[in-house]
């Protein structure tokens, strides 16, 4: 009988370590995770995510489609100025493997007033986060040691999940074009 009320106390303990998980989000199959975080930019939501959570979705895609991650801001002129090339860089090669990524560096509080009426606005269908960290120089650190935080930033990746080129300012579309024409073929 003891045997018996012991191994039910565990599995009551375990239903409520594994419950209270799945409510704050930190179990298995929370939506922090790479493919849950995916998924939801897929749907059109803009999720807060770190520098780690970066790094995966970046790295989920290696061996399959060239990455193009751009940082940004609502209030940055020359991010507002640049984010219609990404838009249409992103209808352009995005059926020959082109993921267009956009993290915004706006406080995450603003993402129904600023960010997703802005990237309606733009009409992007790419992939769109918000950065969410306490540590923005660690963020930056963890994305790029040579980065200095400036926006907008951009990095490509190549198929093999190797960073091919960095722009540290605002670039237009012929700059973006010979940065991933040559990596798609």
């Amino acid at each position: 009988m003891k045997a018996q009320l012991k191994n039910y106390a565990i599995c009551v303990l375990l239903v409520l370590i594994v419950g209270a998980q799945a409510c704050t989000g930190k179990g298995a199959n929370s939506p922090k995770d790479t493919a849950g975080l995916i998924a939801q930019a897929r749907k059109g939501e803009v999720v807060g995510v770190n520098e780690h959570q970066i790094q995966a979705i970046i790295e989920s895609f290696k061996g399959k489609k060239v990455v193009l991650v751009n940082f940004w801001a609502t209030w940055c002129m020359p991010c507002v100025e640049e984010f219609p090339e990404l838009v249409k860089l992103h209808q352009t090669y995005q059926s020959k493997g082109l993921e267009v990524i956009a993290i915004s560096a706006d406080d995450p509080k603003l993402v129904d007033s600023k960010i997703k009426p802005f990237l309606k606005k733009n009409g992007a269908t790419f992939l769109c986060f918000v950065k969410e960290t306490k540590d923005d120089m660690a963020f930056i650190n963890t994305i790029d040691k040579k980065w200095g935080g400036e926006l907008p930033t951009t990095f490509v990746y190549d198929r093999s999940g190797q960073r091919a080129q960095s722009f540290y300012q605002k670039e237009g579309w012929e700059t973006f074009v010979a940065a991933v024409e040559p990596l798609l073929n």
